[in-house]
């Protein structure tokens, strides 16, 4: 019944008198009770579908509610998906990120976007998840984190634009986010090499059937790069890049696939 374990506690797999099937975390014994409510706080203020929201709570054993993704996280299933599923899943996340940044009072931070953290529910649809971990002092995992943190010791919103857009390359072209084995070690800068030398294809995911209609996916991977940028003030904000990353998938949507064997 454990769904993973993390530095702030396990997620188990739950079901309800009524059937209903639940995540529940259970903080560490370590927690501290006033940590514990700033994270239940936190939680209470968010709500969207796009994320992975709140059902309840037992504050006297530390419990938390949520709700249950059945297909986990999208970096177990991120090799599962195809070029329209991966765009859709991207857009949802965008949109959930967006949410935090602009529409929940005060704004919320993530602070690890990454595939990890990125969940799906039956229907493949997206959700973000660990935003409540904002509360703590907690940086991004390796690979992710913004590079201006390094100066500035400072977490911003376009901090998590940044991780976002190293999620973004790993869907498009099925990379690591570091990797020893490359030339370039960074998934930013392997990709930045490759769309220098105009390689735009060379950065999409092999194994998947190339689209006959690429400059969508090439937008996508223009966009991630804009979004991990260097300096943050050049990075989008959230709602415009959930907003192109739609526009991506509508075009997409008609658009057929090409055939390995033609």
């Amino acid at each position: 019944m454990i769904l993973g374990r993390g530095a702030f506690g396990t997620v188990y797999k739950g079901v309800l008198q009524n059937g209903h099937q639940v995540a529940v975390k259970r903080a560490n014994s370590s927690s501290s009770h006033e940590m514990f409510d700033k994270e239940l706080e936190l939680l209470g203020r968010a709500n969207h579908s796009c994320l992975v929201n709140l059902m309840g709570y037992c504050q006297e054993d530390k419990l938390l509610v949520f709700e249950f993704m059945a297909r986990g996280t999208l970096l177990e299933n991120i090799s599962s998906c195809e070029w329209i599923s991966r765009m859709r899943i991207a857009a949802q996340a965008a949109r959930g990120l967006e949410y935090l940044h602009r529409y929940a009072s005060p704004s919320i931070i993530h602070r690890d976007v990454k595939t990890a953290n990125i969940l799906l529910d039956r229907d493949w649809n997206a959700h973000v998840s660990d935003f409540g971990l904002a509360c703590v002092d907690l940086k991004a995992a390796r690979g992710y984190l913004d590079p201006e943190y390094g100066l500035s010791s400072k977490i911003t919103a376009k901090s998590d634009v940044y991780s976002f857009g190293v999620v973004l390359l790993e869907l498009l072209s099925g990379q690591k986010p570091v990797d020893s084995s490359r030339k370039f070690q960074s998934l930013v800068a392997w990709v930045l090499n490759l769309v220098e030398r105009r390689e735009w294809s060379s950065v999409l995911v092999p194994s998947l059937p190339a689209p006959l209609q690429p400059e969508p996916l090439y937008r996508a991977v223009k966009l991630a790069l804009e979004c991990s940028k260097f300096a943050s003030k050049q990075r989008p904000f959230m709602t415009l890049v959930a907003k192109r990353l739609e526009e991506i998938v509508e075009a997409m949507a008609g658009a057929p696939l090409l055939s390995i064997s033609s």
